[in-house]
């Protein structure tokens, strides 16, 4: 399936490994202008962003933020820092 995102800005929660790690990848390669991806720990996240960028993905285009999808303002902290 082809998708573009051309130009939009994205924010993957859970972002660290699997299903989220391959959506952020996707979207960056979609054409997405950036992809901001989270995690509950720094470090998972941070090895994250390194696996993105040994993919492709350029390194500012790309946001790696500990935050927690299930806390609002955990949740509003990372819209705000993508912003």
């Amino acid at each position: 399936m082809q998708i573009s995102v051309e130009g939009k800005v994205a924010i993957v929660t859970g972002a660290s490994r699997g299903i989220g790690l391959a959506t952020a990848l996707e979207l960056a390669r979609s054409g997405a202008e950036g992809v901001t991806i989270t995690s509950r720990k720094l470090e998972n996240v941070e090895a994250a962003a390194s696996e993105l960028v040994a993919a492709g993905v350029e390194p500012d285009r790309l946001l790696a933020l500990p935050s927690r999808a299930d806390s609002e303002e955990s949740a509003d902290d990372a819209v705000a820092k993508t912003v």
